[in-house]
């Protein structure tokens, strides 16, 4: 959800979906209300598709959609797929 110096120049990013008040460092940070968007969408996907989601580094509101830890899981924590 960070946009680092350049990568504006090489990718095709909506800036609108950014502000340029809420950096970190050197990045800018995507809007809040847009990455709680962002999440609530992917967490529907997971849930129906009966997968955890781990999110890493994102802010407390977001982290409410978060169902499963973001690294350090083994392989065989994870529900099966077939």
């Amino acid at each position: 959800m960070k946009l680092y110096r350049g990568q504006k120049k090489l990718l095709p990013i909506d800036l609108s979906a950014y502000s340029d008040g809420d950096t970190a460092g050197s990045a800018k940070m995507v809007n809040e209300d847009t990455e709680f968007d962002y999440f609530r969408s992917i967490s529907e996907k997971c849930k129906a598709l009966n997968l955890g989601l781990g999110i890493c580094m994102s802010r407390p509101r977001v982290r409410v959609f978060e169902t499963a830890p973001c690294e350090g899981i083994a392989i065989d924590e994870y529900p099966p797929f077939l």
